[in-house]
């Protein structure tokens, strides 16, 4: 959450902030004074239940954020949250794995909102061979996503592309950072943006003004990649709404038939992290 703020009317001003929104815009766009805005900010007033959602909605915060704002104002979570490994979401579980096991031979992760790995089919060790182990999490796969590629010792130095790759990166970080304004996300985002940059005027991508795919190599060939980002939308559990599936694709057909070789290695290899 925003910095150390806990108080209902600083989480308020910090999430109203960080979606550029003016109090008078809030005011306006939920019903209430201005001077009735500037007391729950100030912590003069406290919001009744209705009135706290109604605000959570207006600012577009997520379901997990939404929960520590009713818990600050003194009310119960609106969602009951689960935890991924927790036995209550096997279920889930399930239903993420049969999507990523249908997407071999090709890679297909689940991502938190700060891009970190929480589950992933065999593929994805196409990237994740060779790389750093302190980049890795178990089972030589895991950790997280914007550092394994941006970092000095992960997938940076085999990008063909990596200059447009680093800039869609660190733009997904900060819409994020805009999105829910989480310490964490920020210093991921420093971090990140401390790594060394590459030249501009690196390789084109393949794919031009389309999709912006990744020129990976790998020996003497390279591999040309692009990916989709899909969330689950009708999930109504923060544990499930917060997860990003990441499904990639070969941009070729070279791509392709090297992928359809390589998976076989894994035909019988566990998700990440086994269960």
């Amino acid at each position: 959450m925003p910095g150390a703020a806990n108080s209902f009317g600083d989480l308020l001003r910090a999430w109203r902030r960080a979606q550029g929104v003016s109090q008078l815009e809030l005011a306006s766009g939920t019903g209430v004074s201005t001077r009735h805005l500037s007391f729950l900010e100030n912590g003069r007033a406290t919001p009744s239940r209705v009135m706290t959602l109604r605000l959570a909605a207006e600012l577009k915060v997520p379901a997990r954020e939404r929960n520590t704002l009713l818990i600050s104002a003194g009310h119960a979570p609106d969602y009951v949250e689960s935890v991924w490994e927790a036995p209550e979401m096997a279920a889930v579980r399930q239903v993420v794995d049969r999507i990523l096991n249908s997407h071999m031979p090709f890679p297909a992760l689940v991502t938190d909102p700060m891009r970190n790995i929480i589950r992933a089919n065999p593929a994805v060790a196409v990237f994740t061979e060779g790389l750093a182990p302190h980049l890795l999490g178990d089972n030589g796969t895991g950790g997280n996503v914007a550092r394994m590629v941006l970092h000095p010792e992960g997938l940076s130095t085999h990008l063909v592309n990596l200059a447009p790759i680093r800039a869609a990166m660190l733009e997904y970080l900060r819409a994020q950072l805009s999105a829910r304004p989480d310490p964490r996300i920020a210093a991921l985002l420093l971090e990140c943006e401390s790594y060394p940059a590459p030249p501009v005027n690196t390789a084109p991508d393949a794919l031009g003004s389309v999709l912006l795919s990744g020129q990976l190599r790998r020996g003497d060939r390279t591999l040309s990649f692009y990916s989709t980002l899909l969330t689950f939308g009708t999930a109504t559990n923060p544990a499930f709404t917060d997860l990003t599936l990441d499904l990639v694709f070969p941009a070729d057909a070279d791509t392709a038939d090297f992928m359809r070789d390589f998976a076989t290695r894994f035909e019988t290899a566990p998700m990440f992290p086994a269960t």
